[in-house]
Order: structure tokens, then sequence, then C-alpha cells
């Protein structure tokens, strides 16, 4: 199917930052890989990587574009296919659109492929940007995006040729391959002295910056993606999810779950602690506290009964485990991932977050669990057929029959 002893380079989401989210990409695309080729050589592309990287992906090979240029052109040249993807793969930044095309280009003189893949697209003012973005696409053998709004915005680009929708790989229970494999939940729950009855209600908060009061000089770098939030709107976010978790405390246990857990790009204990201090019974809830590798966070969500998600991997990690959960879109790409699940009516807007609305929702899952679960493993088990047979078919150049993939996936119920 894949090409022996094939050669692949990536990119996507920054690696050098404690976001389990971030690193979960690399792993799935290359397990992904390494099922239909075991001797792939496969490279990523970021400045620098977290320590859990090596841990998680011993296979993968980080290639800093700062520390190693030359070499890195020269693989983008030698390389069987460049793969790009990630929650927001094109944006307003010229080094990073720069970088992206003249690696499709040097993969393509080479004789490579270049796939985009469940890529998301920001809406993009700078015509530089806009060229790049363009120039890129030009490159690519396949190009996809995650969510309806991306291709909306690849129009307005003035990309004119077939754009695709695929679903985001992150709900692909990953490969258990890290010394966390015989770390049981009930071990890590014990050691961050989480809550043992149930139901266990888990919140992903996300750490929101803008150019308000909640500027952090930090987070500069990462403004792009919410500057327009204003200060009332965030407040609102922050607000409504101490509502919900006051509420529901009466329901269960609550237990904030972070993602992130380093500024920047911006830690989700923080997030927590602000819906914490916002809330009436706050000192009664949980709040993991670890800097957890891939299969320690999805541990800790599997041990969840239903998953409150503003953190798009948060969503879909849990989701994976077969934890019901509900999404906030702060962003397309969450309403992308609930489309491809079939759960939209799990699905509620961030600007005006719909407290009793989604109280009763969870109360809904809760109300009968083994229904709510079966309806979630269900979506993830045709969202992980459609990703991986889509991401392969891109590598390969040929179509792929999800059927022929059946068996190999981590989510077989």
């Amino acid at each position: 199917m894949l090409k022996k002893g094939m050669r692949v380079l990536m990119t996507g989401p920054a690696l050098q930052y404690s976001n389990a989210g971030d690193r979960l990409l690399p792993r799935i695309l290359g397990e992904t890989i390494l099922s239909q080729a075991p001797d792939a050589q496969i490279l990523y592309v970021s400045s620098a990587a977290d320590p859990r990287v090596a841990r998680e992906s011993p296979w993968l090979r980080v290639i800093s574009p700062k520390r190693e240029p030359i070499r890195l052109l020269w693989e983008a040249l030698r390389c069987d296919a460049f793969v790009l993807g990630g929650a927001v793969t094109f944006h307003d930044h010229r080094m990073t659109m720069l970088k992206q095309a003249v690696l499709s280009w040097l993969c393509r003189l080479g004789g490579g492929r270049v796939v985009v893949n469940a890529a998301s697209i920001q809406p993009i003012a700078d015509p530089v940007c806009r060229m790049l973005v363009r120039l890129t696409y030009r490159a690519s053998t396949s190009f996809a995006v995650r969510d309806p709004q991306s291709i909306q915005n690849a129009l307005d680009l003035g990309i004119r040729g077939p754009v695709r929708r695929s679903p985001d790989p992150g709900v692909i229970t990953p490969a258990r391959t890290t010394p966390e494999e015989t770390v049981t939940a009930e071990k890590i729950w014990e050691d961050e002295g989480l809550p043992l009855d149930r139901p266990v209600i888990a919140i992903a908060p996300h750490f929101f910056s803008n150019r308000g009061k909640y500027h952090q000089a930090s987070y500069a770098h990462f403004d792009r993606e919410y500057e327009s939030y204003s200060d009332e709107v965030l407040d609102h976010y922050y607000e409504s999810l101490a509502s919900i978790a006051d509420r529901l405390a009466a329901v269960g246990r609550i237990v904030f779950v972070p993602l992130c857990t380093s500024t920047p790009p911006g830690d989700d204990r923080a997030a927590a602690e602000w819906i914490r201090d916002r809330m009436n019974h706050g000192a009664n809830t949980f709040s993991v506290q670890g800097h957890h590798t891939i299969d320690g966070v999805q541990a800790i969500l599997a041990r969840c009964d239903v998953l409150i998600a503003s953190r798009l991997h948060g969503y879909a990690m849990a989701a994976g485990a077969g934890v019901p959960s509900l999404a906030i879109e702060f962003h397309p790409k969450m309403r992308g991932l609930a489309e491809d699940l079939g759960l939209t009516d799990w699905l509620f807007p961030f600007e005006a977050i719909p407290t009793d609305e989604i109280i009763a929702c969870v109360e809904s899952i809760l109300a009968d669990p083994n229904a709510a679960r079966q309806r979630t493993r269900e979506g993830v088990a045709r969202v992980t057929s459609i990703a991986r047979a889509e991401f392969l078919s891109a590598l390969a150049g040929v179509p792929i029959d999800p059927k022929e993939l059946e068996g190999e996936s981590g989510n077989d119920g």
C-alpha cells in the first residue's frame, strides 16, 4: 500500500510546548503510516520538542528550521511525502506560510507528494500570506480541510480547485507505547487526588488571552487566534462555565482536565482556577495538575462519565475513549468534528453559552449513559475508518477502501 522505507516529512502544531493535544497529531498520523509501512522514516518540523515527545513517539525525528535549515531543505527535496495538518494550518503569519510553501514545492521538485490533511484555514487578510497559501495549494497533490468554514475561507482566498472535507484524526486512539501504558487510570486518579465516587463530570477548559484585561505578554505570538474576543466575551465564557460547574456539582463530581499546561501557549490550569474562583462551590471541585503524556490524559478522560470541552483535542481524545462529550464551539474546528461524529446536538455556541441547555444535555447523557457511550463509539468508529483511509489514500496516491483497514485501529470498541 505504502512505499517500503518511505520518508515522510510532517509539519503542524509546534511540539515544544506542554500540550498533549498538539503532540497527538504527529503520533496518530505517524502510527497510521507505520501500520502500513513499518520501516518508514518520519520527520517532523518543529523548533524544539517537549521531553514527552520522545516517550510518546520514539520513532519521530524532529528537525528544527532554526538550527538545521539546510538539512530541512534537503529532507523536503528527498522525502516521498510532505504532510501538512493541524487545527490552525493556514493563517496570517508570513514566515510560517513561506516555510510551508517552500517545503511543499521542494517536495514536488523531488518527486514527492504534498498532502494537506484535515487542515484548518483561518480568515487571512495579509496579501502575502494569501498568495503563499495559494502557492501551497498548487503544490499539493491532496488538499483536505476539517470544517465547512475552512472551505469557505479557501474560496475567499481565491482557491478554485477541489477542496475536500476530511475528519480530524484526533479521535483515533493512539497505540499504547509509553511507560504509562502499565499505569492504570485508577493510579493516575489516586496520584492526582481525584474523587472516587461517580458520576464524574469533566470540564476541559481553554486558556484564552486577548488584548484587554486577559492580555499576557507570553501569549503575544498566539494573539492572532483569539485577539478578537472582547473582555465581555471572555468574562461570559468563564462565568458561564462557573455557573454550569456550580449547578452540576449537585449531580456529580466536577473535575477540570487541562490539555495544555504551559504558557505559552496558555496554561489551562490557570483557566480552571479562573473558573473555580467564580464559583460558589469551587473548593468542592478538582483540577488535574500534572504534566501528563497523551496516554495519561486519555486515561484520565476515560475514567470520566461525560466531558464538557472547549479544547478540540480534549473533545477528540475523550470521544476516542468512548466518553460522551459536549463541545463549546469557540472555533469552526469544533463544529467540524461534531458534524463528522454525528453529535451536533451536543454542540453549543461560544459567545452566548446556553447554560440551561448544557446542563439539561449532561443530565440527559447521565440518565442513559450506556446509550450515550454507544452513540459516541459508533461515531468514532465511522470517523476513524474514514480518516485513516483518506490519509493513507492521499499518501499512496491510490484509493483505499476503509474496509481494508478494519481491525487495525485502536478504536475497535
